[in-house]
C-alpha cells in the first residue's frame, strides 16, 4: 500500500494531483475529513462561482460571418511549399495514434506441415521420401499436323 504526504496549508499532496489540477485528491479529502472540515474550502478559487462570473460577466458580442470581415492590403497567405524528402518513401503506412502496432512475425512453431504429394503430416513436398516413386514422366507424342504447320511456317 502506497503512502502519500498531504500538506493542507500548502494545498499539496505527494501524488501531485492536487498541485496540477487544483482540486483535492482522495488522499487530501481523507485528511480534510479527518480534521472535520469541508473539502470545497480547499478547491482552487478558479473553480468557484465568483471566478466564473468574473470571466463571463462582461458582454460578449457575436462576430459576423467571414464575408463581413474587413479586407487587408497584405497579400493572401499561401501554405508553405512542400518539398519531397530525399530517399525511398516509407514502406509502412502511417498508423493512427491509438492503433496497435505489432513488431513480431506470426510464429509457425506449432503448425504441422502436410505433404501435398502423399497427404501425410510431418514433412512437405520438398522432403517427401516418395519423390521418385510417385513422379510421373510425361510422354511426348508425335503430332503430324503440328509438325506440318511448323515446317510450312518456317520454311518460307
Amino acid at each position: 500500500m502506497e503512502k502519500f504526504i498531504v500538506d493542507l496549508t500548502e494545498h499539496s499532496c505527494s501524488c501531485y494531483f492536487w498541485d496540477l489540477v487544483g482540486i483535492p485528491c482522495r488522499h487530501a479529502v481523507a485528511a480534510i475529513h479527518y480534521k472535520i472540515e469541508n473539502p470545497e474550502d480547499y478547491v482552487h478559487p478558479y473553480y468557484k462561482k465568483n471566478a466564473y462570473l468574473a470571466c463571463y460577466g462582461p458582454k460578449i458580442t457575436p462576430i459576423n460571418g467571414q464575408q463581413m470581415w474587413p479586407k487587408s492590403d497584405f497579400p493572401e497567405l499561401l501554405p508553405p511549399i512542400y518539398k519531397t524528402p530525399l530517399g525511398r518513401p516509407k514502406k509502412l503506412r502511417r498508423r493512427e495514434a491509438d492503433e496497435h502496432v505489432s513488431h513480431s512475425k506470426i510464429s509457425k512453431k506449432n503448425i504441422a506441415m502436410k505433404c501435398t504429394r502423399c497427404n501425410q503430416f510431418g514433412h512437405n513436398i520438398r522432403t517427401c521420401r516418395k519423390r521418385n516413386t510417385t513422379r510421373t514422366t510425361r510422354q511426348v507424342t508425335f503430332n503430324p499436323v503440328f509438325y506440318l504447320h511448323y515446317v510450312i511456317q518456317y520454311s518460307k
